[in-house]
């Protein structure tokens, strides 16, 4: 199987102080004779029927653990909105 994305990110299994990095990868699976696309981080894994779905899905877990990522931090500058600088 080649890798076909990688991205880095932080684990929202582990504390994001520990500043683990597992990466989110999207590669093909051949299913009984189909072509499907399994999106892994760590060792949890979902699989889709459609390449678009599993990268939509990838973008959006990405999206999701920089906020995650932001939120833990609030004296940075892209904290969300309403918390104390």
């Amino acid at each position: 199987m080649s890798v076909l994305a990688i991205v880095d990110m932080f684990s929202p299994f582990r504390s994001i102080d520990r500043l683990s990095s597992p990466s989110i990868v999207i590669e093909p699976l051949l299913q009984r004779g189909k072509l499907r696309w399994q999106v892994r981080m760590g060792r949890r894994s979902l699989i889709f029927h459609q390449e678009q779905a599993a990268r939509a899905f990838a973008a959006q877990l990405h999206m999701r653990m920089l906020w995650l990522q932001q939120s833990a931090n609030p004296d940075d500058e892209f904290a969300p909105p309403g918390t104390p600088h």
